[in-house]
């Protein structure tokens, strides 16, 4: 791989990791959100709710992508995601909701968006290019949860968003410059009748039905693991959020050893294997006590779960009518 690509993919991968920095930054400051009288259940109904637009918003990459260009779209999913941490300078409850509403939205571009980007400009190497896009997200990405703690108690939980929005507004700048490649219709969706005759097809709704179940049982757990470590296991903050940050840097070794064992093995072996590591994983979280067996648990969560994400793309990528 030539070097001005691979500097694409490394910058893509920081990239990756501020999508998500800004939602792993709120859950080691939920204690702290919670502090100032917004009680649990309504932090869980908005990150739900960051969530559901996260997964839904993704169905307008289609109809954007036939119309602006993927490094375009990129660009602008970055930069909305970086001003929407000004609403967190309004007081109470409304300025975080207005935060979490706006962020998810424009989060939700990134992923299929990416996707289209790294399989229009690395076709050969689409796998490793996926699990290298994988890898240099969740690196940087792990950083965040213990970043965003440490600055929180300094500064308090909106100067540390804030931070991070700073980050990611700025970062988002470079995808203008990036290559641009010729646009094809065919991999960029079609119309309402295409589009229900693509979602119809058994195998599409299995890997999707495959995918719910895997989001469903850890999108909750990252959200809420440092604050159950410390209710229910006596973790302190500090150890909390150094345990959600070893599940996300396993994840970078998931994302890329999941990358290198699909160049070799069929995607449809990495997805059940990374199934049964999950499973015993979350088991093992549930039932031991010892500090170095709970941090061992999330280790080998988050390598599971983020290694079957360059197999479920390029699973995807395979088939050019379900790209977007």
């Amino acid at each position: 791989m030539k070097h001005g690509r691979l500097r694409v993919l490394i910058y893509m991968g920081w990239t990756h990791s501020l999508n998500h920095g800004l939602f792993v930054s709120i859950t080691p400051l939920i204690p702290m959100i919670a502090s100032e009288g917004c009680d649990y259940l309504s932090i869980g109904l908005l990150l739900s709710v960051y969530l559901l637009l996260y997964s839904f918003g993704s169905l307008l990459s289609a109809p954007l992508l036939r119309r602006v260009e993927d490094r375009k779209i990129l660009f602008t999913s970055l930069m909305l995601q970086g001003l929407s941490t000004f609403f967190l300078l309004m007081p109470g409850l409304t300025g975080l909701s207005l935060f979490i509403l706006f962020s998810g939205a424009f989060a939700s571009l990134y992923h299929p968006v990416s996707n289209v980007f790294i399989f229009n400009r690395f076709r050969e190497n689409v796998n490793f290019a996926m699990g290298l896009h994988g890898t240099g997200g969740n690196i940087a990405q792990f950083v965040f949860p213990l970043f965003s703690f440490l600055m929180a108690v300094s500064l308090g939980w909106r100067m540390a968003l804030l931070s991070t929005g700073f980050m990611v507004f700025l970062s988002s700048i470079p995808y203008l410059a990036t290559p641009r490649v010729e646009k094809k219709v065919s991999e960029t969706g079609g119309d309402l009748r295409g589009f229900i005759k693509v979602v119809s097809q058994k195998s599409l709704i299995i890997l999707i039905f495959f995918s719910l179940l895997f989001g469903l049982y850890y999108r909750g757990i990252e959200v809420f693991l440092p604050t159950y470590l410390n209710s229910e296991k006596g973790f302190s903050g500090e150890a909390g959020s150094t345990a959600l940050s070893i599940l996300l840097l396993a994840g970078a070794l998931g994302q890329y050893l999941g990358g290198v064992i699909g160049e070799r093995l069929n995607e449809e072996t990495v997805l059940l294997l990374a199934s049964v590591l999950e499973l015993g994983s979350l088991i093992l979280l549930q039932t031991v006590s010892s500090p170095m067996l709970v941090m061992l648990s999330t280790a080998l969560l988050g390598f599971a779960f983020y290694s079957h994400q360059p197999a479920a793309n390029s699973l995807l990528g395979k088939k050019r009518a379900w790209r977007s």
